[in-house]
This record gives C-alpha cells, sequence and structure tokens, in this order.
C-alpha cells in the first residue's frame, strides 16, 4: 500500500472514528433529550461515518492492491527461476517487475532467506541468487563436497572497529591485518574462500550480529 493512501486513510479515521465513539453514548441513550440524540445523529451522520467509511475503504482498496501487487511479484519470481533453471539476478528481476534495484534485491533476498538459497558469482564477479528446484538429471555436490566463499556486500563506517575484531577472531589475523582487508571500502569484499557450510555460517551469523551486510557463496 502506497505511503499517501496509508497517511489518508489514517488522517479520516483519526477524525471519524473519534466523532462516531462520541455521538454513539448519546444517540443510543434512553435517558437523552429528543433534542440531543437528533444532533448527535446529524453530527454521526455528516461528520462521523463519511471519513470513517471512506477511510474503511481506502486501507481495503490498498490492501486489495497490494495483494494484487504482490501476486505479480510471485508470479514474476516464479517464471524466471523456471526460466532460468534456479538462478536469478536482482537486475533481471528488476527489470521484468519495475522495481529499482534496491528493492528488486531486498525482495530477492526475502526468498532467498524463505528457500534455503545459495548465491553464485560468475567470472564477471555478477551475484546471482540459486534455488535448488530439485531438477531430476541435474548433477549436484553432496554438502560434504560444497564450498562456500564469505563475502562482505557492506559494513557500516560505525561498526568497523567491531567488524576488525570478528574477522581477527574467526581469522585469527593480526590487528592491522583484518583492519587492512576493510581499508579500501571497495565492496564487495571477500573475506574467505572455499570453507564449509558450517563454517561459512558461522561467519554469517557472527558477522550479522556486527551489522555487516554478508553473503555466503555456492562455489
Amino acid at each position: 500500500m502506497k505511503l499517501n493512501t496509508r497517511i489518508a486513510a489514517g488522517i479520516l479515521l483519526g477524525i471519524g472514528l473519534p466523532i462516531s465513539i462520541l455521538m454513539l453514548p448519546p444517540l443510543l441513550s434512553r435517558q437523552a433529550s429528543p433534542q440531543s440524540q437528533q444532533a448527535a445523529g446529524v453530527t454521526l451522520l455528516m461528520m462521523g461515518l463519511p471519513p470513517t467509511t471512506l477511510g474503511i475503504w481506502l486501507l481495503r482498496r490498498g490492501d486489495r492492491r497490494q495483494k494484487k501487487h504482490l501476486d505479480r511479484l510471485q508470479g514474476t519470481f516464479f517464471r524466471l527461476l523456471k526460466e532460468g533453471n534456479g538462478h536469478i539476478t536482482p537486475l533481471l528481476f528488476a527489470m521484468e517487475t519495475n522495481l529499482n534495484g534496491e528493492a528488486a534485491k531486498a525482495y530477492l533476498d526475502e526468498r532467498a532467506k524463505e528457500f534455503s538459497a545459495n548465491f553464485h558469482v560468475n567470472e564477471a564477479g555478477t551475484i546471482s541468487y540459486y534455488f535448488d528446484l530439485g531438477n531430476p538429471g541435474v548433477s549436484r555436490l553432496t554438502p560434504a563436497e560444497e564450498t562456500y566463499d564469505v563475502i562482505l556486500e557492506f559494513v557500516p563506517s560505525h561498526k568497523r572497529r567491531q567488524v576488525v575484531k570478528t574477522l581477527h577472531d574467526l581469522m585469527g589475523l593480526e590487528w592491522h591485518e583484518a583492519k587492512t582487508l576493510l581499508k579500501s571500502n571497495t565492496y564487495p569484499i571477500t573475506v574467505q574462500q572455499g570453507i564449509d557450510k558450517a563454517t561459512a555460517e558461522k561467519f554469517r551469523s557472527r558477522l550479522d550480529a556486527d551489522g555487516v551486510e554478508v553473503l555466503i557463496v555456492l562455489n
């Protein structure tokens, strides 16, 4: 749902609901005078119900549009996975859905977590998502044979000292070596290559806790 729709609905409900709530007791009270009931009824009909009804309608319409949008994204996502035999890149997904690059990557990151996707890097350094479709006849490595790289996509400046300490602990590097690894500020930065999945997950867990955007990429 668009932000302006939410804001408009919130304003309308913020006006209509309090008025409606305030007008109901005198309208329904047996002890209220006919004049009071009439005034409450007019106020409810003129100032309470219209904005409340319109606010609810805007919310419901926004929810329907949001569902339609998400259904379209999901349909495109599944279609591209089939066409790519499980491989998909943020650029391709953005081109097909008209999302910006950040939104396309965020959507794929969520699906990657949901379906336990892996990541591949081609010779040009482009990162693609790989979702195992379980296709018969496709040769796959056993978990024991799989190796992974650990890649830092971004390190917040205020977290750099903590990340240096984490790399020092995980990799057994000297402090200056770990510091040099982050010095260039040119992302992505590969900090480990060809390690097993358990070790890669350990790196991801520690670095996630430090606020780092990190990928573990299947070789």
